[in-house]
């Protein structure tokens, strides 16, 4: 048996300070969304966009990306 791990990305948004959002299908067929902070969303909605701050927002006015840096850190 062979295990197969076909990945897909494909950048749904990129803001104008160069954060991008990105959608990736995966095996077996599922898709997630990932910001470019590395957190995931299953549902971003339907429509993105750039506020005045520079975070990027759904239609809903969740903050799908900061404008933030977040520092990593080793816990």
């Amino acid at each position: 048996m062979t295990n197969r791990y076909d990945i897909q990305i494909e950048t749904v948004f990129k803001s104008t300070k160069g954060r991008a959002i990105i959608k990736v299908t995966g095996w077996p067929g599922k898709t997630w969304f990932e910001n470019s902070h590395g957190k995931y969303f299953e549902d971003i909605g339907n429509e993105l966009r750039e506020d005045s701050d520079g975070n990027i927002i759904n239609e809903r006015g969740e903050i799908i990306d900061s404008n933030e840096d977040i520092p990593y850190s080793c816990d």
